[in-house]
């Protein structure tokens, strides 16, 4: 391979770092919310529930991480376009930290540590929703050959997929690595802080990370772009079949292993095979 085309394959690469991470982010913290909830609600472990849910809880806990990112959706992306792609990722990435560690930060009894999981979430939908629209504008104009812009998206989208099985992964290491002989409340606070506060690492990785900002070069053909995308996120078009082909096969074992390991770690035997839910089952039984 050309040295010149290779160097091109290299920045194309480093471009989609930042979209890959934000978006596998994305669907991590969408998910992780639901299997802290019934960490911190479910009474199995200690007997009682450590902070049971009241009911105006059940209703917004879950929903308020949708109504920011539709939020995020509408005003990051024209914060993009006003302020650069780069300086309007750095305000996502700010809001999703602190989206994460708002709700790992709870304390009080259990309606002041679930409005305060609530504000959390509306924060973090913020951050989320705009990680969508420029996500996937910046990875398209990291790509210089226009052909390629589409697949260079679906690469970046792709590891949304990832991001999804990722809590409940986390979840049943929590469940297997903290199982004391004594019951105590400790370690369903520390499960539930954990599962919420590594939402933000994976974020601290882009900021931590190389020169991402230099990696958000700029084609005047795609100058308002950000807006439109965030009224629909379903861009990519021109995907090649492998990829659709591999994007199909992984979201649909998603589908189906994602409620088995939910169901492990809610405290009943998943009715597919019985390996995944022996951790969940032994402990919440």
């Amino acid at each position: 391979m050309p040295p010149r085309s290779r160097g091109s394959q290299e920045r194309q690469s480093a471009s989609n770092f930042v979209p890959a991470v934000g978006n596998f982010s994305v669907q991590y913290n969408f998910t992780s919310a639901s299997i802290a909830v019934q960490v911190l609600s479910d009474p199995g472990y200690l007997g009682y529930a450590l902070r049971e849910e009241p009911r105006w809880a059940e209703d917004f806990t879950l929903a308020t991480v949708f109504l920011g990112a539709m939020l995020g959706m509408l005003v990051m992306g024209r914060l993009g376009d006003l302020l650069g792609r780069a300086s309007a990722m750095q305000v996502t990435l700010t809001l999703t930290v602190l989206g994460s560690l708002i709700p790992a930060c709870a304390l009080g009894g259990s309606n002041a540590t679930y409005a305060v999981v609530c504000v959390g979430r509306l924060v973090l939908g913020l951050g989320v929703g705009g990680i969508y629209p420029l996500s996937a504008v910046s990875s398209a104009e990291g790509c210089e050959e226009s052909a390629a812009r589409g697949k260079h998206v679906g690469q970046a989208f792709f590891f949304q997929t990832f991001g999804q099985l990722a809590p409940y992964l986390v979840a049943m290491l929590l469940l297997g690595l903290l199982q004391p002989s004594t019951p105590a409340e400790w370690v369903p606070q520390l499960q539930f802080r954990l599962l919420f506060a590594l939402g933000a690492a994976r974020t601290l990785c882009v900021g931590l990370g190389p020169d991402w900002q230099g990696s958000f070069p700029f084609f005047p053909e795609l100058r308002g772009a950000a807006p439109r995308l965030a009224l629909g996120t379903g861009i990519v078009i021109h995907v090649r079949a492998e990829w659709l082909y591999c994007t199909a096969c992984i979201t649909g074992a998603a589908f189906i292993l994602a409620p088995v390991l939910l169901t492990g770690c809610s405290g009943t035997r998943p009715a597919l095979g019985e390996t995944v839910g022996d951790l969940a089952g032994a402990r919440y039984s």
